[in-house]
């Protein structure tokens, strides 16, 4: 492993760490604005999406392309992001072919549940 790699590795990391840190419920206003502050400031870094820096951690975010409706081909993360009403509707009404869609799926519905 080359020492980039091992950089992008912390990095992504950090970002999943943050992430829970801004989505957590239970977080303070201050913190979630710290978190949300440190995320862009690692994407300005970077030059990257702060969700791209995230999913870069497949392993702590699993994702997968919708592969219907009005936004298929997205990233369920992306979903996640733009259109949290559809992804719970999703959930509601579908089940899942394909294990990386289904894994995707759930652990983005869990964010909604946390979220809320």
């Amino acid at each position: 492993m080359s020492q980039f790699q091992g950089t992008e590795s912390k990095s992504s990391q950090r970002a999943s760490k943050l992430l829970r840190l801004a989505l957590d419920a239970a977080a303070s206003d201050g913190e979630i604005v710290q978190a949300c502050r440190a995320l862009q400031r690692m994407a300005s870094q970077s030059g990257n999406d702060p969700l791209a820096l995230v999913l870069a951690s497949e392993a702590e975010f699993p994702d997968a392309r919708i592969p219907f409706g009005k936004h298929r081909g997205q990233l369920v993360s992306v979903v996640f992001r733009d259109d949290p009403d559809y992804l719970e509707w999703l959930c509601q009404n579908i089940r899942p072919r394909g294990r990386r869609f289904a894994e995707a799926l759930e652990f983005w519905r869990e964010q909604l549940e946390e979220a809320a």
